[in-house]
């Protein structure tokens, strides 16, 4: 082998060494794009899942207040509907001392025990 033969293998070899480098540099931009993408991809589905959380939150707050609020409701209408139960049964024996106290003969109205 000649030396211009020499000389030519390693210009081509240099060449197919630029070129593989040239490649390898475009391999390695091409993988930290996709890397930059899956990061941005991952930060997308990360915000959907916190938009879903919160979301999930306020419902849960909403449906609190409504359960607080049918509670203080069931427990005034409760208390509604013992107050009357108790006085419907209270009434009528209200109604006949009420009489018994009308009835009273004059002569014993004045002692302590019919007062």
């Amino acid at each position: 082998m000649t030396q211009k033969d020499k000389n030519q293998n390693q210009e081509e070899i240099l060449d197919l060494e630029n070129e593989l480098q040239g490649e390898i540099d475009e391999v390695e931009k091409a993988e930290e794009a996709l890397e930059t993408e899956l990061e941005e991809g991952q930060i997308y589905q990360a915000e959907e899942e916190l938009q879903r959380i919160k979301e999930s939150l306020a419902r849960a707050q909403a449906d609190y207040a409504n359960l607080l609020r049918r509670v203080e409701r069931d427990r005034a209408d409760m208390s509604g509907f013992i107050t009357g139960n108790i006085i419907k049964k209270i009434l009528p024996t209200v109604d006949n001392l009420e009489r018994a106290v009308a009835a009273i003969p004059g002569e014993i109205a004045g002692n302590p025990w019919a007062q």
